[in-house]
C-alpha cells in the first residue's frame, strides 16, 4: 500500500513539475512564471498573451493596418513590443500614423516618425533577410515623411533587392511610386513622372487586395491631379471608390473628388 502511495505522490510531484509548466505563461518582460488564467504578470503588471491569443492580434493587427486605424493597431500592441512581429507591425502604424499627420498639416509627425525609423534601422542589422528587407522598407518610408526622398528611395531599393526572389510586397511598390511622383513633381522631372505612373499601373493590374488596387488608383489620381489632367485624375478618383472596400480609404477619396470638381 505504502509503495502505491509513494508511486502516486511521485506522479503528481512529476506532473507539477513538467505538465504544469507547458500550461502556464512567461512575462515576455521580466520572465516570470505566472498561472495559465493570468491576465498581467504578478511581478511587473505587464498584460500577457496566450499563443493562441498573441496569433490572434497579429492577424486582427494586420487587418486594422489595411483599414487605416492606426491608433487601434498601436494601442493594441503597445503592450508586447519586445516580440519582432509586433515591432514590425506596430512600425508600420506608426508610419501610417505619421503619414496622416503630415498631410493633415500637424506637425506632430515629425517627431512620430523616429519611433519606426528606429525601429527599421534594428531591423536592417537582423540576419533574416525577410526581416531586413522590411527594415529598409520602413526606414525609406520614415525617410520619405520627413521629405529625404533621395535617401528614402536608397533605401527602397535595397529593399527591393532583397525581395529579388519573389513578387515584392505591394507595400514597397506603393512607396516607390509616391517616391518617384514626389521626386518628378519636385525637380519638373516627367520621366519620374512616367515612371511612378507605371508603377502605380502595374499594382492595378496584379492579383492584389482591392484596397491595394484603390490606393494605386487614389494616388495615380493625385498624379494626375498635380499634372493638371483633371478628367484623369477623376477618373483614377471613381476608379479607386470603386476598389476602395473600407471607410478610410473611401472617406479620403471622396474628399480628393471633392476638391477638384
Amino acid at each position: 500500500m505504502k509503495r502505491k502511495q509513494l508511486i502516486f505522490l511521485i506522479i503528481i510531484l512529476l506532473t507539477f513539475l513538467f505538465v504544469l509548466p507547458v500550461y502556464a505563461l512567461f512575462c515576455f518582460k521580466c520572465g516570470t512564471q505566472n498561472p495559465d488564467n493570468s491576465v498581467y504578470c504578478s511581478k511587473c503588471g505587464t498584460k500577457l498573451y496566450h499563443p493562441a491569443e498573441s496569433v490572434d492580434i497579429y492577424k486582427q493587427s494586420s487587418d486594422l493596418i489595411v483599414q487605416e486605424k492606426w491608433d487601434k493597431v498601436i494601442s493594441l500592441l503597445e503592450p508586447s513590443p519586445s516580440e519582432l512581429k509586433s515591432s514590425i507591425l506596430l512600425a508600420q502604424a506608426y508610419l501610417g500614423k505619421s503619414d496622416l499627420l503630415k498631410r493633415q498639416g500637424d506637425k506632430a509627425y515629425s517627431s512620430l516618425v523616429l519611433l519606426p525609423f528606429n525601429t527599421g534601422e534594428e531591423l536592417i542589422n537582423h540576419h533574416n533577410q525577410q526581416v531586413q528587407s522590411e527594415g529598409f522598407y520602413i526606414v525609406a518610408y520614415s525617410l520619405f515623411i520627413n521629405d529625404r526622398k533621395a535617401r528614402a528611395q536608397k533605401h527602397l531599393k535595397k529593399a527591393l533587392e532583397l525581395q529579388s526572389f519573389c513578387t515584392p510586397e505591394v507595400r514597397y511598390l506603393l512607396l516607390d511610386g509616391r517616391i518617384k511622383a514626389a521626386q518628378g513633381f519636385e525637380k519638373h522631372d516627367d520621366l519620374k513622372i512616367i515612371s511612378a505612373r507605371k508603377v502605380f499601373e502595374q499594382i492595378i493590374d496584379m492579383d492584389v487586395e482591392n484596397e491595394y488596387k484603390a490606393l494605386s488608383c487614389f494616388w495615380l489620381g493625385e498624379l494626375y491631379s498635380r499634372w493638371f489632367d483633371k478628367k484623369k485624375a477623376i477618373s483614377s478618383y471613381n476608379a479607386a471608390l470603386n476598389y476602395a472596400e473600407y471607410e478610410s480609404t473611401r472617406m479620403r477619396i471622396q474628399k480628393q473628388l471633392a476638391s477638384i470638381q
